[in-house]
């Protein structure tokens, strides 16, 4: 559904991603991860139309995104971005209705139809107490769940999300993300930058990272998520276990001072009192992924 080949794009004349190629199908839940500056953002910039590419290009359903209109792409792909900033004191539910833009008819008016499908999309993200508040009257969490009910009344094939979920405690976190785990089993393709691993774990069967503006690892959730590639990605000791509940890889970042002890003293001083330090629960167990020592292979892509 959505491709990218050879894709250099940046800002002002500098590329930040340098050759990406990427093929997300429809129907998948993919989460995009990488290190501050790795060019997270600017992807989803580029595979909105935000960007345009230096070389290379990006596909929407086999067409280059340069030769659709912005209301034909805006009938196809709904844009989360990171951070809403409305200064005009609209109303919550005349943002969740500008969703329904692309659908407007030539004389410009929304219609019943297009105002029960925002209502719905408010009631989804329980943003409905909202409607008649002014956007800049509520918190930054409250605007960002309405941004996320706009993205739902566009009702497209694909949802993108720039970390979308940032302004959010852990509960409205998590109950974006099993909204959209909803539709993505009805069909919607997701793509969501996240910095959140474990959160990225429990939701996406894909995970992409980036590093250095280049995918330095693809692939389905289980394979991916191992310990040796985490540690070469994010440059730090990293323990993975498997949740108790979901059974999915779950990553903990041992703190350096933590790290510098091996895996036995670190038991034996646990076994023996040191365990009442605070970060105890960060244990030398590794069941999911592997023990040995600091790995230095080089991160291959799967």
């Amino acid at each position: 559904m959505i491709e990218t080949r050879d894709l250099y794009v940046g800002y002002n004349g500098s590329d930040i991603l340098h050759g990406v190629s990427l093929e997300i199908a429809s129907g998948e839940m993919v989460g995009i991860l990488g290190p501050n500056g790795s060019g997270k953002t600017t992807l989803i910039n580029a595979l909105s139309g935000v960007l345009k590419a230096r070389r290379g290009c990006v596909l929407v359903n086999g067409l280059t995104i340069d030769s659709l209109a912005v209301s034909d792409l805006s009938r196809q792909m709904a844009v989360a971005p990171q951070k809403t900033e409305i200064s005009f004191p609209f109303k919550c539910f005349s943002i969740t209705l500008m969703g329904r833009s692309p659908y407007v008819g030539r004389w410009g008016f929304y219609s019943r139809d297009d105002r029960r499908i925002a209502l719905e999309a408010m009631s989804k993200t329980h943003t409905l107490g909202l409607a008649e508040r002014p956007i800049t009257n509520v918190s930054g969490g409250e605007a960002q769940m309405v941004t996320i009910a706009r993205i739902l009344a566009q009702q497209t094939d694909a949802l993108l999300l720039d970390e979308a979920t940032s302004n959010l405690d852990i509960c409205h976190k998590m109950e974006v993300f099993d909204l959209l785990i909803k539709i993505n089993r009805n069909g919607a393709t997701v793509i969501s930058v996240m910095h959140d691993l474990n959160l990225a774990a429990l939701y996406c069967n894909r995970l992409i990272f980036l590093k250095k503006g280049e995918v330095v690892l693809d692939g389905p959730t289980h394979e991916v998520f191992q310990q040796k590639y985490l540690r070469e990605i994010y440059e730090t000791d990293v323990q993975i276990s498997r949740h108790p509940v979901a059974n999915c890889p779950q990553a903990h970042f041992i703190p350096g001072h933590i790290s510098r002890i091996t895996s036995s003293d670190f038991l034996d001083d646990f076994e023996s009192g040191f365990g009442t330090y605070h970060n105890r629960r960060h244990g030398p167990t590794d069941p999911f992924g592997e023990t040995s020592p600091e790995n230095h292979s080089p991160v291959w892509r799967i």
